[in-house]
């Protein structure tokens, strides 16, 4: 897709799902509350939510709602949302590898530098 069928893509679905004049209180005022109060639910749900796969369904769904509202009221175009996901993944899979490495390197000094009350079984390792 060339840029300007994914820009005129964009704009289409951004006007589609963007506020109209005219938008009553109340229907901004929820998609106010979904863009920037949803995200503090997260830490209470993980708590009640059992399994991997159903805080991943409530998380996606959160985001799903939480994107809608940021086109809806204006904030973003519709590529940023679907970029989003890709910039976490990414930055997550970086960030996994830098702290094994960094791990790595700290049980390697602790080894060092406690050689020796290991050795005498003062601490463990």
């Amino acid at each position: 897709m060339s840029v300007n069928n994914e820009e005129f893509l964009n704009q289409t679905v951004f006007m589609a799902l963007n506020a109209r004049p005219g938008t009553t209180d109340w229907m901004m005022a929820i998609a106010e509350a979904i863009a920037n109060r949803l995200i503090y639910l997260i830490p209470n749900l993980s708590t009640v939510l059992d399994g991997e796969s159903v805080f991943g369904i409530a998380l996606l769904a959160m985001g799903l709602c939480v994107a809608w509202a940021r086109i809806y009221l204006g904030v973003h175009f519709p590529l940023d949302m679907l970029g989003s996901p890709r910039l976490s993944i990414c930055s997550s899979r970086q960030s996994g590898t830098a702290w094994v490495e960094e791990t790595r390197l700290v049980e390697q000094g602790y080894g060092r530098a406690m050689a020796w009350p290991i050795s005498r079984r003062w601490v463990h390792p």
